[in-house]
C-alpha cells in the first residue's frame, strides 16, 4: 500500500487502524490523518467498484472476498460467504497453488463467458481470483468461424473456376472447378 508517498508493507484496514489511533493520541495534524484515512478507504472500495469479478478465495475453497461482479459465478442464492466450498472454481484454486504463476480458464455461467486469472498467494494459503467477461469476444469468434464456413462452402460449390496465386504466381488455393478445367 502507497500512502503519502510511502511504501507501506500493511492491508487498507491496517492503515487506517493505524491512522485512526494516530489521529486519537493528538497527531500534529488534523486534517492529514482525515485525508489519509479518505484515502484508505478510497483503496478499500477499489475492487468492489471493479466491473470485472475478483475473489479471494482459501486453499479449501472458503470464498474470503468476492465483489457485486462475482456474484454470477458464487451463485449466491446457492451458498453462503462464509462457508462456501465452491467446486468448480476450487479445483482450479488447487491447481494454482500447486503452479509456480498464475493459472489461467475460461468457465461458461449463466450463458456468459469469463476468462478467470488464479494467482495464487502461497504464503497466504490463498488464491486471488481475476476475471473478465468475454461473451461478446466469444460471439464473434463463432461469427467469424461461421462466415468462414459458408465462404469456403461457396466457394467450393460455385461454378465459376477461382484461384490464388503469390507474387510469384504459384496458386496457393484452387476450387474444384478451377482444378476441372485446368485438367
Amino acid at each position: 500500500t502507497m500512502l503519502a508517498g510511502k511504501e507501506l508493507n500493511a492491508g487498507p484496514k491496517q492503515v487506517a487502524e493505524v491512522l485512526s489511533l494516530a489521529g486519537q493520541l493528538g497527531s500534529e495534524s488534523v486534517t492529514e490523518p482525515d485525508r489519509l484515512q479518505e484515502q484508505v478507504q478510497n483503496l478499500d472500495k477499489f475492487p468492489d467498484e471493479n466491473p470485472n469479478p475478483v475473489l479471494r478465495i482459501s486453499y479449501d475453497g472458503t470464498v474470503l472476498y468476492y465483489n457485486k461482479a462475482s456474484v454470477l459465478l458464487l451463485d449466491i442464492s446457492q451458498h453462503r460467504k462464509s462457508d462456501s466450498t465452491l467446486r468448480h472454481l476450487h479445483k482450479y484454486v488447487s491447481k494454482a497453488l500447486d503452479l509456480p504463476g498464475p493459472l489461467q480458464t475460461e468457465i461458461t455461467c449463466y450463458g456468459k463467458v469469463y476468462s478467470l486469472k488464479f494467482a495464487p498467494v502461497v504464503n497466504c494459503n490463498y488464491v486471488n481470483v481475476y476475471g473478465i467477461d468475454i461473451t461478446d469476444h466469444k460471439l464473434t469468434e463463432k461469427a467469424i468461424k461461421e462466415g468462414e464456413k459458408k465462404y469456403h462452402q461457396l466457394v467450393e460449390a460455385m461454378n465459376e473456376g477461382l484461384s490464388v496465386s503469390d507474387e510469384n504466381y504459384i496458386f496457393t488455393f484452387v476450387n474444384p472447378r478451377f482444378a476441372e478445367i485446368l485438367g
